[in-house]
């Protein structure tokens, strides 16, 4: 089992082509215009849907990626619960992991929240990229005909009314994706993880992400966790246990 405890590391494993990854975001015209740096814990609203629906995009040339953030922005703002910097960071964070981990089936979500990272992760296993059939050296998006569709089990000690309202849009707009979802209240200590599931989090503060390492090294499990106040590093740089 490896540690990896910097970003760069992650970036660098086998599999894990960061700027492809990236692309959707890192340059949308939403993060100057939503001005992500200095508003970073203002609110999504259903004003902003405008700077995600493509009309500032030649579809033509946009990668099935950039859409796919785009409508899973869609539904972030008509919850009207998603901090501006939340949206993007929690993207940023399901891609390296779906990236690193595209066939693991089963996730559990740690200290979950509103558990907007555990829908991200399920419709990104939910599409399959495939070469366009009108544009040539394009791909895109279609629906995954893998037998065995991922799920996503949400833990935390209470589950907040975001975390329903964002469940309520999220199945709105993909319905398929209810079965494969569910959020238990539960204090972490009770968990009794298999080591088929693999453990991720992007809210586990302080002693929190000390607390899930030990449970992965103890368990010989697969653990990605990507915060900025942990004590056990303070780089601000994403966690993953790796097996």
């Amino acid at each position: 089992m490896r540690l990896v405890t910097s970003s760069m590391a992650l970036l660098a494993m086998p599999g894990v082509q960061h700027q492809e990854i990236m692309d959707p975001i890192l340059a949308h015209p939403a993060i100057s215009a939503l001005s992500i740096d200095v508003r970073p814990r203002s609110r999504l609203k259903n004003k902003h849907k405008s700077l995600f629906s493509n009309i500032h995009m030649d579809r033509d040339h946009t990668c099935d990626s950039t859409l796919l953030f785009d409508e899973l922005a869609l539904v972030a703002c008509s919850t009207e619960v998603v901090c501006r910097k939340e949206l993007f960071e929690t993207y940023a964070a399901a891609t390296y992991i779906h990236a690193k981990f595209p066939h693991v089936k089963r996730i559990a979500d740690l200290a979950a929240g509103h558990g907007l990272l555990s829908w991200f992760l399920l419709v990104l296993d939910h599409y399959d990229t495939v070469p366009d059939s009108v544009i040539p050296g394009r791909t895109t998006l279609k629906i995954s005909s893998d037998s065995r569709p991922r799920t996503v089990v949400c833990v935390d000690r209470r589950m907040p009314a975001s975390a329903d309202t964002i469940a309520n849009a999220m199945i709105q707009r993909f319905p398929q994706l209810e079965p494969r979802w569910s959020y238990i209240q539960s204090d972490l200590s009770a968990i009794v993880p298999d080591p088929s599931c693999l453990l991720t989090s992007v809210h586990a503060c302080g002693t929190l992400t000390d607390y899930l390492i030990e449970i992965a090294i103890g368990d010989s499990m697969a653990l990605t966790s990507d915060n900025y106040c942990t004590s056990a590093s303070k780089t601000g740089a994403p966690l993953a246990v790796v097996p």
